[in-house]
């Protein structure tokens, strides 16, 4: 076996390495993207619901407890975790 043998083998197991690592990182990119759909659907409907209950509390509670900015701080959430490029 000669040196460059050595060389062409070591670049073969890099390769190869290196693939299953972009492999593996990518597995769990997608794992993370379904991990956030969910989280978002679950902000969503607990936004729905908060607006949905809001509507039988007066106008001085809802302003005490600043529900406008609650669900702003929601929405804003919702528009970043849309970043990430899933629908």
């Amino acid at each position: 076996m000669s040196a460059n043998d050595t060389i062409t083998y070591g670049r073969d197991n890099l390769h190869t390495a290196l693939q299953a690592s972009l492999d593996d990182a990518c597995v769990k990119i997608g794992e993370q993207r379904l991990v956030i759909k969910e989280l978002r659907a679950e902000l969503q409907e607990a936004r729905d619901s908060i607006l949905g209950w809001a509507a039988y509390a007066s106008e001085y509670f809802r302003d005490k407890h600043d529900l406008d900015g609650d669900i702003a701080r929601i929405d804003a959430v919702l528009a970043k975790s849309k970043s990430t490029g899933e629908a």
